[in-house]
This record gives structure tokens, C-alpha cells and sequence, in this order.
């Protein structure tokens, strides 16, 4: 989080701006569990481990892979955070469909598509 109320703001690097005090330790997202056993339980990601699992998106996938995904997961599932940040931190684009089934009408020029089995 950059705060724009202050001046100092804009002499920070554009490509890498430093926050005093941010670590790769603090928290990037929240997401819960299922609850499968219970109550859902809220999980903390912290910024490395997310870099961490896109780094690795990033070896996984060659380039054409991720040139172009598909992003129909809800954002409520952790897959959303791969199906949306591997592709645009790789210099990719996603297309976001509300349903994957909606690919069944017209042409797509999609380089990766997760999904369960059924939507194929």
C-alpha cells in the first residue's frame, strides 16, 4: 500500500517502490477453507508465498502458456490468484469468463485453462 497523502511518495522507484517497514513477511490475502470439517477457518498468505507459488507458475509454464489464460475460478478459491497474477506478471493477458462452459460458444485463443474435468 502506497499512501499518496504523503509527499515523499514520489521519489520512490517507480519500478520498486519501498515502504518503510513492509516485509515480505506481511500479508498479501485472507482466504478460507471450505469448512468440510467443520467451520471455515481463514488462512493468512504472506507476500513471499505468493511470490513463492508465481515464481513457480513461472517455470512451470513457458511463456506461450501463459501468454493468454483463461480466469473463471471465483475469487474466493486460492487457483484465482495463479489464474490471474502468473499470466500478468509474466507480461500475459487473462480473458475472464463468468463460466468456463461459455467458451463452448465462439473461438478462443486460449494458452491455458484450469478446470474440472466436467467443463471439458
Amino acid at each position: 500500500v502506497i499512501n499518496l497523502d504523503l509527499s515523499d511518495w514520489q521519489d520512490q522507484s517507480v519500478q520498486n517502490p519501498q515502504v518503510p517497514g513492509l516485509t515480505s513477511a506481511h500479508l498479501a490475502y485472507l482466504i478460507y477453507t471450505s469448512g468440510s470439517t467443520g467451520l471455515p477457518k481463514g488462512v493468512m498468505i504472506e507476500h513471499r508465498n505468493t511470490v513463492n507459488f508465481l515464481t513457480w507458475a513461472h517455470t512451470a509454464f513457458d511463456g506461450s502458456a501463459l501468454e493468454k489464460t483463461l480466469f473463471s475460478t471465483s475469487l474466493n478459491f486460492d487457483l484465482a490468484v495463479y489464474e490471474c497474477f502468473a499470466p500478468l506478471t509474466s507480461g500475459g493477458s487473462i480473458e475472464v469468463v463468468k463460466n468456463v462452459l461459455e467458451l463452448q460458444h465462439g473461438e478462443h485463443d486460449i494458452g491455458l485453462i484450469n478446470t474440472v474435468p466436467s467443463a471439458l
